[in-house]
């Protein structure tokens, strides 16, 4: 006899697995339409035409994402993994707010 918790986690799992397929058959058809502004290669591939510390980072947080998902769907979910989650978010955008200002003003004519 199969039991409640077993369905659940089956379904749990199922829909997982869906959501990451839907992810990635939306991700290979946009790559295909040239009608489409948004490239997979420019998740990965950083302004010198390599993978840097922006692939790293973006794979980083889409391993995340499908990490608290899963949690999330099997109710393992704390608070301590969201907050570590979200923690990473606010500082990625931290620094590359940091850079982009400190960038600015190197870039900036002297005024002297």
């Amino acid at each position: 006899m199969v039991t409640n918790a077993e369905i659940q986690e089956i379904v749990a799992d199922t829909l997982l697995v869906l959501s990451m397929l839907i992810l990635i058959i939306a991700l290979y058809k946009a790559h295909l339409n040239d009608e489409v502004p948004i490239r997979f290669e420019d998740a990965l591939i950083d302004d010198t035409g390599s993978w840097g510390s922006k692939a790293r980072l973006n794979i980083a947080f889409f391993v995340m994402t499908m990490i608290l998902t899963f949690l999330a769907l099997t109710g393992s979910l704390t608070e301590f993994y969201a907050t570590v989650y979200v923690t990473a978010w606010v500082v990625d955008r931290a620094r590359s707010s940091v850079t982009e200002v400190l960038k600015g003003k190197q870039n900036e004519p002297s005024t002297n």
